[in-house]
């Protein structure tokens, strides 16, 4: 990440009850989440391990927008999010949504 480039990460209010609910349900949901967090906090990307990627069939709810497959996609739980970047202010935005 380019030092004068800030990373702000939102949790949309969908992705707040969606984390609650499968937090009590998926085990170290938490703790994978937290790491993501903290790699993008500091790196400013989703690990590529996670194979993040934007969602580019325009038939489909969510086009345009991106998405990453926790677990190695072992499960079916995905986590949308809207990646915004502005030249002016070198930041970029993370809106998370589960999708599951």
């Amino acid at each position: 990440m380019n030092s004068n480039q800030t990373t702000l990460i939102r949790f949309s209010v969908e992705f707040k009850a969606d984390y609650k609910h499968w937090r009590k349900n998926v085990p170290g949901l938490a703790e994978e989440i937290e790491a993501i967090v903290a790699y993008v906090t500091e790196v400013g990307e989703i690990p590529a391990e996670y194979n993040p990627h934007e969602l580019t069939d325009p038939d489909l709810p969510y086009y345009g927008l991106h998405d990453f497959h926790l677990f190695d996609g072992k499960i079916d739980l995905v986590v949308i999010y809207l990646k915004l970047e502005s030249l002016e202010s070198r930041l970029t935005t993370a809106t998370l949504g589960f999708l599951a």
